[in-house]
C-alpha cells in the first residue's frame, strides 16, 4: 500500500528494513534451537503432516488447518511420515499420533520440528513488514522503521512466530485485513476490498475464534470516507458477500476440495456441558448464526463447534499465585500489563494520548487503529480461559502502530531531553530482547521480574509450556546424573534424552511403551519439577492448599529456561521423600512409594510415622520379615508401633518372637492399659502364664473400667482359666458399656453360657450374629467353626 506522499523508498531506508527483517528471522531462528515442541506442538504439526500426506482431517480438529498444512509441508520435506497403521491413527488419539511421528518413527525429530517451525517464522517476518509497510503509508518513513524495530525486538512476537501455533498467522490475517481496509477507505479502491475480505478468510482457516472480529470488519467497511460524514452501505455489503464467498473457498481449498456441506447445527448443538440456552445472549448470538452457516467440510465445522463450547466452558488457569478452574475478567489486563515490555507500553500510551490530542485531521486513522485491539480485548475479558499473552497477540501491531505514531511526517521528538528519552526506550525494549535470549516464552518484564518473578504472577503458555524439558536434561547430564524423577509439563518425550526417568504424577503413563523406571532407594536423586505443574495449575491438591507443599521453601539447586523448571537434588530431603511418598501412594505406585519412605528413614531414623506406613506397605504385600525387620529396629517405637508388630508376629507366628517384644516393651511402657490389655490377649490366646495374664487385664480395667475391650479381654482371660461365670460378668458388663455391644462380645458371652452349659441361648446368639451385617468376618468364622463342631 505506497503512499507517494512520504517518497519512494531510498537505499537506506531499505538496507535499515533489511537488517531489521534479518535480525527477526535470525533471533526467531537462533532461539528456537534447542527447545523442545511446546505442548501444543506435538499434536498440529503431525497432524498438519497428515493433513499433507493423506488429506484426512481427523486429528486436531478442533484448529483450522491452514497453518498446520505450511507447517506439515515443510516437516513433509524434511521427512516426516504419517503412519496410518497406527492404533493412534484409527482412533484418531492425536497426542500419541505426535509422539509416535516425532519420537518413535526413527526420524529426526529435531531436523522435523524446525522444518515445521520454518514457515511460521516467515509469518512472522512477513507481519514485520506489513507493519512497516502500513507504518508507512499512514504515518511516513520514520514512524515506519520505528514500528518495524518495535515488531523485531518484541519478546511476545519471537516466542510466538518459532511455534507450530495459530497465533502469529491469525495476528497476520488480522493486521492485513484491517490494513487493506484502511487502504480501500483512503482510495476507494475495489481490490483492496477484496484484499481484506481475502484475509478474512485467511483468518476463518487459521483460528476458529477468528468469526468475532465480524462487528468490527463491518465497521470499518462503513466508515465513511474521507469528506463524507455518512457511512457507506454498499461497501460493508460488497465486503461480506466477498468475504463469505472467500472464506468458503478457503474452507473447500484447505480441506482437500471437500462437498460435505454440513452446518453445526445438524451436528448439534450441545458438548462440553454448555447447551445454547445456558449461554449468556452476546455468546449466543453469534453461536447461532454461525451454526446456521453451511461449511463445505464436516471437519471443519465440527471442529469450530468443539472450539466455541469449549471457550465457553472455560479453562483451568493461575493468577497472582492461585490456581483457578477458569479465567477472571481482568486476566488479560494482568497479562498485558507484565508480559508486554515496558518500552512498547510506555510509547504505545504515549502514542494513544499523542492520536487524541492531535489527531482531529485523521480521526479515521485512531478508528482502525483502536477497533481491532479493542475487540480482542473485550473478548477475553467476557471469555472464561485466561490461556495468555498469546491470545491478546493480534493486539500488539495496532500497539505498536500507535507507538510509532508521534514519528509520523518524519518527525521526532522535539528537544534533547525528549530525544533521549525515546531513543532510550527504544534501545530498552532491544537491549531487553537481547538479554531475554533464547527464552522469550517465558519472557515478564521488569515490573514484574522485581516483584517476585514471572512464576508469581501467570503459567502455562507465558510462562512454561514444555519447552525446556531438553535443556533440563542437559544440566542433569552435566551434573552427572544418569537418572531423575520427572514431574513435565509438556508433551515432548523424555526418552530421548539419554536419562532413565521415574514418574512422578501428574506425568502421565500415557502409553504402556513408556520405558518408565523405578531408581533406587539408595543414591543421588534429582527431581525435575516443570513450573506449570509446580504452580498447581492442572494438578490440584486433593487435602487443598499447594499442589507440592512438600516443596514450600525449598531452594531449587538449579533453574532452567529462566523459571521454566525447576532441579532439586533431593537425595537426603526427608520432608520431600514423605510428601513424595503420600503422591506415589494416592496414585497407587506402591514401590516408588516405598523407595521415597526408605531414603526419608534413611535420613532420620526417629521418623516414626514413615516407618510404620513403610511397615504397612511391606506387609500388605507379604514382605513379613523385612517390615519385622524394620520395626524391631526403630530406636523410638512408641506403643501403636509395638502393637503392629506383634500383631504381624501373630500373624507369622511367631509367639516366641511376639512373648519377647510384648516383655521388652512393658519394661518400657509399664503403665499403658493397650499395651497390657493386648499382652494380656495373646497369653490367654497361646495358653500360656493365665495368673500374669488376670494380673495383667485386671490392671487395664482398672485403669479404664470404662473400656468394653479391655472388659471383653479380662472376660477371655476368666475363660481360659476355667472360670467361666466371672468371664459371663465381665461380658455383660462390657456390652453395656457405651459403644461395647459388639457382635465379638456377644459371641465371647455365647462361649462362656457353653461352659456354663446354656447350650441354647449360645445357639440362639450364635444363629442372630450369623445374620447380623455388622459381624466382622473373624466372628463369623469362629462361629462357624463352632457349629460344625
Amino acid at each position: 500500500m505506497p503512499d507517494r506522499s512520504y517518497g519512494k523508498i531510498g537505499r537506506p531506508e531499505r538496507i535499515v528494513v533489511s537488517l531489521l527483517a534479518v535480525a527477526f528471522v535470525s533471533l526467531a531462528l537462533a532461539s528456537m534451537r534447542g527447545k523442545n515442541p511446546t505442548f501444543d506442538e506435538t499434536a498440529h504439526l503431525p497432524a498438519g503432516v497428515s493433513y499433507v500426506q493423506v488429506h484426512d482431517f481427523r486429528l486436531n480438529a478442533e484448529h483450522p488447518a491452514f497453518p498446520k498444512l505450511l507447517a506439515g509441508a515443510a516437516a513433509t520435506v524434511a521427512g516426516a511420515k504419517a503412519d496410518t497403521t497406527l492404533d493412534a491413527w484409527r482412533a484418531g488419539e492425536q497426542w500419541d499420533f505426535g509422539r509416535a511421528m516425532l519420537y518413535e518413527s526413527g526420524a529426526d525429530y529435531r531436523r522435523i520440528v524446525f522444518a515445521g517451525r520454518l514457515p511460521l517464522v516467515l509469518l512472522g517476518a512477513i507481519l514485520g513488514l506489513l507493519i512497516w509497510t502500513w507504518a508507512r503509508a499512514m504515518h511516513g518513513p520514520a514512524a515506519a522503521l520505528v514500528a518495524l524495530a518495535l515488531w523485531t525486538f518484541s519478546p511476545t512476537a519471537l516466542a510466538h512466530t518459532r511455534l507450530v501455533t495459530t497465533d502469529v498467522p491469525l495476528t497476520l490475517f488480522v493486521t492485513g485485513a484491517a490494513a487493506c481496509l484502511w487502504q480501500a477507505r483512503r482510495t476507494g479502491r475495489l481490490r483492496w476490498t477484496f484484499a481484506a475480505a481475502a484475509c478474512v478468510a485467511g483468518s476463518m482457516v487459521t483460528k476458529f475464534s477468528a468469526f468475532s472480529y465480524g462487528p468490527v470488519w463491518l465497521l470499518l467497511a462503513a466508515w465513511p470516507l474521507p469528506g463524507r460524514r455518512t457511512p457507506r452501505l454498499a461497501h460493508p455489503v460488497m465486503f461480506l458477500l466477498a468475504a463469505f464467498v472467500a472464506t468458503e473457498l478457503a474452507v473447500w481449498v484447505c480441506y482437500a476440495f471437500p462437498f460435505d456441506w454440513t452446518t453445526i447445527r445438524a451436528l448439534g448443538m450441545t458438548g462440553r456441558g454448555v447447551t445454547p440456552e445456558s449461554m449468556s445472549l452476546l455468546r449466543r448470538v453469534p453461536f447461532e448464526i454461525m451454526a446456521s452457516i453451511p461449511w463445505p467440510s464436516a471437519d471443519f465445522a465440527r471442529g469450530m463447534k468443539d472450539i466455541i463450547l469449549f471457550t465457553e466452558a472455560g479453562h483451568p488457569v493461575y493468577l497472582l499465585g492461585r490456581p483457578s478452574d477458569t479465567g477472571t475478567w481482568w486476566s488479560p489486563l494482568l497479562t498485558l500489563g507484565v508480559k508486554t515490555s515496558l518500552p512498547l507500553l510506555a510509547l504505545a500510551l504515549f502514542g494513544l494520548g499523542h492520536a487524541i490530542v492531535r489527531g482531529r485531521r485523521r480521526p479515521a486513522d485512531l478508528v482502525f487503529l483502536l477497533a481491532p485491539p479493542a475487540l480482542v480485548l473485550a473478548t477475553n475479558l467476557l471469555a472464561n480461559l485466561g490461556l495468555g499473552v498469546r491470545h491478546l497477540l493480534p493486539m500488539f501491531p495496532f500497539a505498536i502502530l500507535l507507538a510509532s505514531r508521534p514519528f509520523a511526517g518524519g518527525g521526532w521528538p522535539h528537544g534533547l531531553l525528549a530525544f533521549v528519552s525515546v531513543a532510550g526506550l527504544l534501545l530498552w525494549h532491544a537491549a531487553g530482547t537481547l538479554v531475554a535470549f533464547p527464552h522469550y516464552l517465558p519472557f515478564f518484564n521488569e515490573i514484574a521480574r522485581a516483584t517476585g518473578g514471572g512464576y508469581r504472577y501467570l503459567g502455562d503458555s507465558n510462562l512454561d509450556w514444555g519447552q525446556d524439558l531438553s535443556a533440563a536434561s542437559r544440566e542433569l547430564r552435566a551434573r552427572g546424573a544418569t537418572h531423575a524423577v520427572l514431574c513435565y509439563f509438556g508433551t515432548a518425550s523424555p526418552f530421548v534424552e539419554g536419562l532413565d526417568w521415574q514418574l512422578l504424577p501428574p506425568t502421565q503413563r500415557a502409553l504402556s511403551r513408556d520405558p518408565w523406571k523405578t531408581m533406587p532407594a539408595e543414591g543421588e536423586q534429582w527431581l525435575l519439577m516443570s513450573a506449570t505443574n509446580r504452580q498447581g495449575i492442572y494438578y490440584r491438591n486433593p487435602e487443598g492448599g499447594p499442589a507440592y507443599p512438600w516443596l514450600d521453601g525449598v531452594k531449587p539447586d538449579a533453574v532452567i529456561g529462566d523459571g521454566t523448571i525447576f532441579l532439586y537434588e533431593i537425595s537426603t530431603n526427608d520432608a520431600v521423600q514423605r510428601g513424595m511418598a503420600d503422591l506415589y501412594l494416592r496414585h497407587g505406585m506402591r514401590e516408588e512409594a516405598e523407595n521415597a519412605l526408605r531414603r526419608a528413614l534413611a535420613k532420620v531414623q526417629f521418623d516414626l510415622a514413615s516407618r510404620r506406613r513403610l511397615f504397612a506397605m511391606l506387609r500388605g504385600r507379604g514382605a513379613f520379615e523385612e517390615a519385622e525387620a524394620l520395626m524391631l529396629d526403630a530406636p523410638n517405637p512408641d506403643v501403636p508401633a509395638i502393637l503392629d508388630v506383634v500383631d504381624l508376629q501373630e500373624e507369622m507366628g511367631k509367639y516366641d518372637a511376639e512373648h519377647e517384644s510384648f516383655r521388652r516393651a512393658l519394661r518400657g511402657f509399664k503403665h499403658d492399659a493397650d499395651l497390657k490389655n493386648a499382652f494380656a490377649w495373646f497369653l490367654q490366646k497361646h495358653d500360656r502364664d493365665l495368673d500374669e495374664a488376670l494380673r495383667l487385664a485386671s490392671e487395664a480395667v482398672e485403669w479404664t473400667p470404662e473400656d468394653p475391650y479391655y472388659r471383653d479381654t479380662l472376660g477371655m482371660v476368666y475363660l481360659a482359666r476355667g472360670e467361666a461365670e466371672r468371664a459371663r460378668e465381665e461380658f455383660e458388663t462390657a456390652l453395656r458399656q457405651p459403644e461395647g455391644d459388639l457382635p465379638a462380645i456377644q459371641w465371647h458371652r455365647a462361649l462362656a453360657l457353653v461352659d456354663l452349659g446354656e447350650i441354647a441361648e449360645a445357639h440362639e446368639i450364635a444363629d442372630r450374629l450369623l445374620n447380623d451385617p455388622t459381624t466382622d468376618e473373624s466372628t463369623l468364622g469362629e462361629i462357624s467353626e463352632w457349629l460344625a463342631r
